[in-house]
C-alpha cells in the first residue's frame, strides 16, 4: 500500500498554471482532454444509496478504472451541489480520466440521512466500507481530505487488502492540541467562537482561518 501526502503527481500530459500567473497566461492554456470532459458532461452522475446498518449512505460513480479512488470529504458535502463548483467538478473529471472514482457524503451531511445523532469514525468507516461493498470495489486507493483524513487512516489500518493507497491531503492528525500535539486548538473556545460566528457571520468567511 502506497501512502502519499500530497503534493501530488499529475497524470501525464496534465496542465499546470502557476498561483501568480497573470490572465493572459491563465487565458492562453489549451484545454485539456479532462476539461473537455467536463463540458461533454450532460448529466450529473446517479445518486444512489447503500445501507449501512440502518443509514442510508448516498453516493456517486463515474469514470472507468480500474484504478478506483475513494475520495473521503472533509466537513461537509452534498454530491449534487459538488458539480456546481467549478474547480472540484474539473478536479474530479481530472480524476475519473484515469480512474474510477466513488464520491460519497458522510453520515449526517449532504444527501446522506442526516438525523443520525454524532457519528463515530469507526461508523463513517464502515459506511465507506459499504459504499465499497454496493459498487463492487475490491480494491481502491482512498483519498481523504481534511478531516476525512482520519477516517481515511482508520479505514486503511482496518481494511488493508482494500487499500491499494492512502492520499491525504490539507488534513491534521488533529484538531485538538495536548501534550504532544502543542500546534492544535483549545476544543471549548474553538468550538465557542465557531459558533459565535455562524450565529452573527455566516456566510461571510469569516470561519475561513479555521479551514
Amino acid at each position: 500500500m502506497e501512502i502519499t501526502h500530497l503534493g501530488c503527481q499529475l497524470p501525464s500530459g496534465a496542465t499546470t498554471i502557476p498561483a501568480r500567473a497573470s490572465a493572459e497566461d491563465r487565458a492562453a492554456v489549451r484545454p485539456t482532454q479532462s476539461t473537455q470532459t467536463v463540458r461533454a458532461m450532460a448529466e450529473l452522475p446517479q445518486t444512489r444509496y447503500a445501507k449501512s446498518g440502518e443509514v442510508h449512505i448516498a453516493y456517486q460513480v463515474f469514470g472507468a478504472g480500474p484504478p478506483d479512488v475513494v475520495y473521503v470529504p472533509g466537513l461537509l458535502s452534498h454530491l449534487d451541489l459538488t458539480w456546481e463548483d467549478r474547480l472540484l467538478s474539473r478536479f474530479f473529471t481530472r480524476l475519473a480520466s484515469f480512474s474510477r472514482v466513488i464520491l460519497f457524503d458522510k453520515r449526517g451531511t449532504g444527501l446522506s440521512d442526516r438525523d443520525v445523532g454524532m457519528p463515530t469514525l469507526e461508523q463513517r468507516m464502515e459506511d465507506l466500507h459499504a459504499v465499497m461493498e454496493a459498487v463492487g470495489s475490491e480494491r481502491a486507493a482512498i483519498f481523504g481530505y481534511s478531516d476525512g483524513g482520519a477516517m481515511s487512516i482508520l479505514f486503511a489500518a482496518t481494511y488493508p487488502r482494500q487499500t491499494s493507497a492512502l492520499v491525504l491531503c490539507m488534513t491534521t492528525p488533529s484538531a485538538v492540541g495536548d501534550i504532544d500535539f502543542p500546534c492544535g486548538d483549545d476544543i471549548e473556545a474553538m468550538s465557542a467562537e465557531l459558533v459565535r460566528l455562524a450565529d452573527e457571520a455566516w456566510g461571510e468567511g469569516a470561519t475561513l482561518r479555521y479551514f
